[in-house]
């Protein structure tokens, strides 16, 4: 089962498109993904929309950037072994 932690405004934003039925889905706080980031356990998938992440001068180093409007097509592509962090905001 994979462990999906999506950051309180991503729940909302596509909480819709994720086929994850039965998988944990749960808040991270900013500092608990601050004392995780770097660690191989951890993938950070940046969803937010074209025009909100080229005008964002906040982006988490390390994230990989997936097209929200198709998760059914990037979702499977992770380890289910390891943290997947949603990040919008």
């Amino acid at each position: 089962m994979i462990k999906w932690l999506v950051l309180m405004i991503c729940s909302v934003a596509i909480g819709w498109a994720l086929p994850l039925a039965a998988a944990d889905r749960l808040i991270m706080e900013q500092q608990a993904l601050l004392e995780r980031l770097g660690s191989e356990e951890v993938v950070v998938i940046d969803v937010r929309t074209g025009g909100d992440w080229r005008n964002s001068d906040r982006k988490i180093r390390g994230a990989i950037r997936e097209n929200p409007g198709d998760v059914a097509s990037w979702a499977d592509r992770y380890d289910q072994r390891k943290t997947i962090v949603l990040y919008c905001a």
